[in-house]
């Protein structure tokens, strides 16, 4: 029984158990940051993306040739082909408010599992062109 105590009481070695430890959860946070990362990064180019359409939308008035064109030189620039919807189809009158709403999928994998996580970014604009 006094043996047990001693073996339970004794301090030796821990330090390097703290340090493994330590070190083990160190390299896994490191290891989650950098695969979700991209998930981070990929948003801020759905963003960007976003702010572009809309942009081509506000100074033409309308969800016509001109918005299909300019998706297509996105979808170019950015190697990222959401699906796009629009909340006005046609001529949008000045003023008048819509919203673009891109959404796309991206895989991650942490520690062996693999998803899908759904990414959706949704811009809002307003007309600039007076359609007579």
């Amino acid at each position: 029984m006094v043996e047990i105590k001693k073996i339970i009481l004794d301090k030796t070695g821990s330090t390097y158990i703290k340090t493994v430890v330590l070190f083990l959860v160190s390299i896994s946070v490191i290891a989650l940051f950098i695969q979700v990362m991209p998930v981070a990064f990929m948003k801020i180019e759905l963003y960007k993306f976003g702010k572009e359409l809309k942009r081509t939308v506000e100074i033409n008035g309308t969800v016509g040739i001109e918005a299909k064109q300019r998706e297509e030189e996105l979808v170019e620039k950015y190697g990222i082909n959401p699906e796009i919807e629009y909340s006005e189809v046609g001529d949008i009158d000045i003023g008048e408010n819509f919203t673009i709403t891109l959404k796309t999928k991206m895989d991650i994998g942490i520690w062996g599992i693999k998803d899908s996580v759904p990414l959706v970014e949704e811009v809002v604009g307003t007309s600039e062109v007076y359609h007579k």
